[in-house]
């Protein structure tokens, strides 16, 4: 899958954040709550969108740091790119607006797959929740 537009420049963004904890809680929170109020416009991502806020905020947290920094980072510029309300489709245009985020969503999803799959196993063994969208792979 090919690099969605505008998307560079969330992972430049993401890059120099990381470093900051609370600045990445921040993000975390803003896209949780942005998240569950959209959550009807990006169903078709619904399950990466989760796995890709609980691995960010996991490793933020400290609680799980078994995941490449460049895997944190493109997580985060997702969630970036998601909270950017004038990406390349603003999210004002009804039926338009989120297609493009859930095709960020969707590529990090795909290019961070085997950490995201490792990191779902240790959340199902440390929590007891599982989430479907990995399974099988």
């Amino acid at each position: 899958m090919k690099k969605p537009a505008g998307f560079e420049s969330s992972r430049r963004k993401a890059a120099n954040l990381a470093g900051d904890i609370k600045r990445t809680t921040e993000i975390i929170n803003r896209a949780l709550i942005k998240y569950e109020k959209q959550k009807g416009k990006i169903d078709k991502v619904r399950d990466e969108m989760d796995l890709l806020i609980k691995m960010v905020g996991a490793w933020a947290r400290g609680e799980y740091r078994r995941v490449p920094l460049k895997t944190i980072i493109t997580g985060l510029a997702a969630l970036l790119y998601f909270l950017n309300p004038v990406d390349m489709i603003p999210d004002f245009l009804l039926g338009l607006g989120f297609v493009d985020d859930v095709t960020v969503i969707s590529f990090v999803f795909n290019s961070i797959r085997k950490d995201i799959g490792e990191f779902s196993q240790w959340h199902l063994e440390h929590t007891g929740q599982s989430n479907n969208v990995i399974e099988g792979n």
